[in-house]
């Protein structure tokens, strides 16, 4: 019904701000959020209230926030949830089968502590692990537990090799080592913050993995399912690999990470980039039919903002909305961009 709701992020100079807006009825209204969440995370809660929590302490990325709050689409107002028992930056978050949130994750500060939400009493708990991410992967199973990984430790530095992977149990509240023979070789890109947006009918999470090769010659991709209930990861057939460079060109493809699943049409829309000047950007869509391997690549006239840092969601009509990014590719934070695209893909 063309009514959408957009928090967090920053404003021209990497200034910090809490304004929310509203679009309905053909315009965009200000709303006010509670606390800023630049760099926060946001999971949808079971009743369709929205938890938002953590971001930087202050302007240009710095610093870290243990605030949070919920947004509640139905009064369009914002009510506080006190503070996690960490704060945090960067940090990735998902809600369980029993309807408690599980957050971590974290930038230039410890990630050792895990919060676990209950919407029930409405405090945050604490598990400890040896947990080392930022930007990690969570990804809830049926159980109420969840695997967590992730490819940076929360200094920034790229996990090579063994993978740091870890596994939450929810009937004992604890979080152990993970052992994954499929990152050896292969990796997934970096998923949208909100991983239920991958998830497939069978409870599969849809994700774009790499070789970890740089040359145009070496590089491939392949689209991964992980199950994360039986802790295994298989790579997916297509009919054709998915393509490095432009048909026909020597342009070559950013693959952004982001895979939005339409578990009704049994297809995964990987997004996608060329160009990068500071002022223009071509954006591809590749249709991946994940049961028959079909593919389509399609170019995205009129959508000139750079990938990075937009939001993508699946609408219920099955159109996807981009909202954000940034409007200069070398100085992307310093420059955010304003405008909302809705794509027809079919």
């Amino acid at each position: 019904n063309d009514d959408y709701t957009a928090v967090g992020g920053h404003t021209d100079s990497f200034m910090l701000t809490n304004t929310a807006e509203r679009f309905s009825d053909g315009s965009w209204k200000s709303l006010s959020s509670i606390y800023p969440h630049d760099m926060g995370f946001f999971s949808r809660l079971k009743d369709g209230r929205t938890l938002i929590g953590g971001g930087c302490s202050s302007g240009w990325g710095v610093g870290q926030s243990s605030t949070a709050e919920i947004y509640d689409p139905s009064s369009h107002t914002f009510t506080s949830v006190g503070n996690m028992n960490v704060e945090r930056c960067n940090a990735r978050s998902a809600t369980l089968s029993d309807g408690r949130v599980l957050v971590a994750g974290n930038w230039y500060n410890s990630s050792s502590i895990v919060d676990i939400y209950n919407p029930e009493t409405k405090t945050f708990s604490s598990v400890s692990s040896s947990i080392d991410l930022s930007s990690p992967f969570v990804f809830p199973d049926s159980s109420g537990g969840a695997l967590i990984f992730g490819r940076y430790t929360t200094y920034g530095s790229y996990i090579s090799g063994s993978r740091q992977v870890f596994r939450f149990n929810s009937s004992t509240s604890t979080i152990t080592d993970f052992q994954c023979d499929i990152f050896e070789n292969w990796y997934p890109l970096a998923p949208d913050q909100d991983a239920v947006s991958g998830c497939d009918k069978q409870g599969r999470y849809i994700l774009l993995g790499t070789n970890g090769k740089s040359s145009e010659s070496e590089v491939e991709y392949k689209l991964m399912a992980l199950d994360p209930l039986a802790g295994t990861f298989s790579l997916l057939t297509t009919q054709n690999p998915i393509p490095v460079l432009v048909p026909g060109t020597s342009e070559r493809i950013g693959w952004s990470g982001k895979v939005i699943v339409n578990p009704d049409r049994s297809e995964a829309y990987l997004i996608g980039s060329t160009g990068g000047t500071d002022t223009s950007v071509t954006c591809y869509i590749l249709t991946v039919n994940y049961q028959n391997g079909n593919m389509q690549l399609s170019y995205v006239g009129g959508l000139s903002h750079i990938i990075t840092g937009a939001i993508w969601k699946l609408l219920p009509d099955g159109k996807l909305i981009a909202a954000g990014g940034s409007t200069n590719a070398y100085s992307y934070n310093f420059y955010p961009d304003s405008k909302v695209f809705k794509i027809k893909l079919f």
